[in-house]
């Protein structure tokens, strides 16, 4: 958490209970903040990660005095900026590899057949 009430700034916080998920499943995560924190507005920011698989999210937060507060909704915008590059980058890389693999098939069938064309000449 950054930004908060006079550039305060908390964190990170552990997960207190960890929980596995099979692919495309949800789940919750639930931590524990301190009651010394002031209200807010905060920025928050919540990183997850299992094995290869990382995951952050942003939102601006605000504590109630009392009860419970309103959801928010995290920003979804750089992860999805972020998802969509990333696919860009992994259709770039199989496209360029798909280039070499033909290429080099090209110039290993290449001198094949000149050896063939010329042992028939003999």
């Amino acid at each position: 958490m950054a930004n908060g009430p006079a550039g305060l700034s908390a964190g990170p916080f552990t997960v207190q209970q960890a929980t596995t998920l099979a692919p495309g499943d949800s789940g919750e995560v639930v931590f524990t903040l301190s009651d010394e924190l002031p209200n807010g507005p905060w920025d928050a920011t919540l990183s997850l990660k299992s094995g290869l698989v990382e995951r952050e999210v942003t939102a601006t937060i605000t504590f109630p005095d009392a009860g419970v507060g309103e959801t928010v909704a995290p920003n979804e915008a750089p992860v999805l900026l972020i998802t969509l590059v990333s696919s860009g980058v992994l259709l770039l890389l199989i496209a360029a590899g798909t280039l070499i693999v033909l290429r080099r098939r090209r110039k290993t069938a290449t001198p094949a057949v000149e050896t063939a064309h010329a042992d028939a000449s003999v």
